[in-house]
């Protein structure tokens, strides 16, 4: 059930990024410190879209500051941080994917 529910988090955090109301208002956010704003840019260099180039230096570069700031929100037992890292972990973003 938790795997259940996970999937379903990540999912609907996944359509998140389509509704933000353009790129800039996202690197805005991702600039100001916005974790998830962060982790969406990085999300989409990695992969590109119709608004964002690959960008695989880029991805990392936004990766990098979610792992910095959801590593120290997670050992301070921030769920939600957790959640990042895990997916982080289980997709190889920004790090060596680790199941």
């Amino acid at each position: 059930m938790q795997k259940f529910i996970a999937v379903l988090v990540f999912i609907f955090l996944s359509f998140s990024v389509a509704y933000a109301q353009n790129i800039d208002e996202l690197t805005q956010k991702a600039q100001n410190g916005d974790v998830w704003a962060q982790y969406d840019l990085g999300r989409l260099y990695n992969t590109g879209s119709i608004d964002v180039p690959k960008n695989r230096a880029e991805a990392d570069k936004w990766f990098a500051r979610v792992l910095e700031v959801s590593t120290a929100e997670a050992q301070k037992g921030d769920v939600e941080a957790c959640f990042r890292l895990g997916m982080m972990y289980a997709y190889g973003l920004g790090v060596e994917q680790d199941n």
